[in-house]
C-alpha cells in the first residue's frame, strides 16, 4: 500500500511524542523507514494494528490498554515485542496474551538496567502460533 507509513508509533505522552518528533526530523528523515506518529492512548488507535506484522509495546507501569490487550490476543500480529518496566503488569498482560492461545511466548529476557536496585526491565517475544 503505496499511502500507508511503515510504522506508526502510538504515543500518549505529549512529552514522549515532542522528543520522538525532534530526533526523527533531526536524525531519520529521508534514512529510515517512513513512520506515522499517532497522538493517541494505544488502546484507542487499535486502527493501527490492521495489516501489522509486528507489534512493539512499550507500556508505562499500569501495563497495556485493556482495549489494545483484548485486540492483540484476538488478532496478533505474526509478533508481538514487548517491553516492561513493572513485573506485575507484565505477568497480567502476558496471560492475557498467551491466554488466547493465539500466541505463544517465544523469548523472555530481564535486563538489570538499574544496578543496585530491584528494578529490572522486561524484554518479551510472543509468535502467533
Amino acid at each position: 500500500q503505496p499511502d500507508r507509513p511503515d510504522a506508526a508509533v502510538v504515543l500518549g505522552d505529549a512529552r514522549a511524542i515532542g522528543h520522538l518528533l525532534v530526533h526523527a526530523t533531526h536524525e531519520c528523515v529521508g534514512e529510515r523507514a517512513r513512520a506515522e506518529v499517532v497522538a493517541r492512548e494505544a488502546g484507542a488507535a487499535l486502527e493501527c494494528l490492521d495489516g501489522a506484522d509486528v507489534a512493539i509495546v512499550d507500556p508505562p507501569r499500569k501495563g497495556l490498554d485493556a482495549p489494545l490487550a483484548a485486540a492483540l490476543a484476538a488478532a496478533p500480529p505474526a509478533r508481538v515485542v514487548y517491553v516492561s518496566c513493572d513485573l506485575a503488569s507484565f505477568r497480567r498482560d502476558a496471560a492475557l496474551l498467551l491466554g488466547g492461545g493465539r500466541l505463544r511466548l517465544a523469548l523472555l529476557e530481564a535486563w538489570a538496567m538499574f544496578p543496585n536496585t530491584e528494578h529490572v526491565e522486561t524484554l518479551a517475544r510472543f509468535d502467533r502460533a
